[in-house]
């Protein structure tokens, strides 16, 4: 795998390196980079995976899965969520992220 090396870090992208590095059923990566502040985004994640794991562990999983991509990523919140916890979570991802290019209807796997 390439090292990411002071490149710039998109959301796209890090749809890509999740999309191969865990099984999930709802992803949402949301862009707040601030261009005085560097890099940020915001993900909100449900995957069966996390059924089994506690936020610890879950938030550790997806810093490992990012490893290459930290170095250029200024500040990352995860909301991670479980099959059974999206339900009621999903409600306070703002409205407009729901259907936007890296929601949950995104075709990823087209590209594959």
């Amino acid at each position: 795998s390439k090292k990411a090396k002071r490149m710039a870090i998109t959301a796209e992208h890090l749809h890509q390196v999740l999309h191969k590095g865990i099984k999930y059923n709802n992803l949402i990566i949301q862009d707040i980079t601030n261009p005085n502040c560097g890099t940020s985004f915001n993900i909100y994640m449900c995957s069966p995976t996390f059924d089994s794991l506690n936020m610890v562990k879950r938030h550790r999983m997806v810093y490992s899965i990012l490893e290459n991509e930290m170095p250029n990523i200024h500040a990352l919140t995860l909301k991670l969520w479980s099959t059974e916890e999206w339900p009621r979570n999903s409600a306070s991802i703002p409205t407009h992220l729901l259907n936007s290019d890296y929601g949950p209807s995104n075709g990823q796997d087209s590209n594959m």
